[in-house]
Formats: structure tokens, C-alpha cells, sequence
């Protein structure tokens, strides 16, 4: 904050106060280790067994993009799974995945408030489905540091 006599030096903690005086709250509360993804997609690697994320949403104008490689080879019954858990009811979350070879979308969905999460599956073929995707996550209603969401990516091998 620009006024040295207001909270010199408090750092926000993650409580729906502005613990630091500049008319924010809880904007520092907690590191977003995947920042910047809100315009550029932020690279997972390649999803062997399983990726976990947390993340959050500061606002309803704040979105989270992920981009993963799977890769399964031509004679395995591979399966992916892509899960959006830890959902309440009290943030309306969209979850979008896009085949970014095609840019098809793929999946497209909002939690209702009963719903505790959002999940794709990729049918299992015979025959290579190796790809790359993007995860985008966004909200009708905002969310902040205090209602994180779990993204899990889990490739499983059929044999």
C-alpha cells in the first residue's frame, strides 16, 4: 500500500480481509505457482501416470489454462481421465478441454451446486490417441484463495 502508516508491511493472508490496506483482498494471500496462465497456457509435460494441480480462481474474470501431452502408442487400450474435484457449490466453475491438434473442443461443462466435480474421459481405442490438450478453467461467479479447486489428469494403461 502506498500509505506507510496503514499495515506497513502486513502481508494479506488468505481470510476475505484486506490484511495490506490497498483496496484488495487477499490478491497476495497465497503464491499461484502456475501464474502466468491466464492468457498462455502453462505446460504440464507429459501425463505418464498422474498430474495433480490446485488452483483458484481471484475472480469471475480470472481463468487458469493448462496444456498436457498424452501419449499413448498404437497397439495399447490407454485411457485418459481429467478431473476437476474439491467443488462445494459455492463457485460455478466451467471446465473446457480442447484437442489442441484439431482445436476441437471435446468436453465443455459447469458444476451444478450439487456436483463435487467435473469429469472427462477419453474413450479408449485401438490405435494412437496421442495428443495434446488444454484444460481451461473459468467461473460464472468469481472464487478466491479460500475455495481452491483439484485438477487431476490420470492416464491409465489398460495392460
Amino acid at each position: 500500500d502506498d500509505n506507510p502508516d496503514i499495515a506497513p508491511g502486513v502481508e494479506d493472508i488468505c481470510d476475505g480481509a484486506d490484511n495490506d490496506c490497498d483496496d484488495e483482498i487477499d490478491e497476495d494471500a497465497a503464491s499461484d505457482d502456475y501464474e502466468p496462465n491466464d492468457t498462455v497456457d502453462y505446460l504440464l509435460g507429459e501425463v505418464d501416470d498422474t498430474i495433480e494441480v490446485t488452483g483458484w480462481l481471484d475472480d469471475d474474470s480470472d481463468v487458469d489454462r493448462y496444456r498436457f501431452i498424452y501419449a499413448d502408442s498404437v497397439i495399447d487400450f490407454d485411457g485418459l481421465t481429467v478431473a476437476l474435484t474439491g467443488l462445494d457449490g459455492s463457485v460455478t466453475y466451467k471446465m473446457q478441454i480442447v484437442d489442441v491438434a484439431t482445436d476441437e473442443e471435446v468436453f465443455n461443462a459447469f458444476n451444478t451446486a450439487e456436483d463435487t466435480a467435473l469429469e472427462f474421459e477419453l474413450e479408449s481405442t485401438f490405435g494412437s490417441d496421442s495428443t495434446q490438450f488444454r484444460v481451461v478453467i473459468s467461473s460464472l461467479d468469481g472464487g478466491d484463495c479460500a475455495n481452491p479447486y483439484d485438477l487431476e489428469i490420470v492416464h491409465s494403461d489398460w495392460w
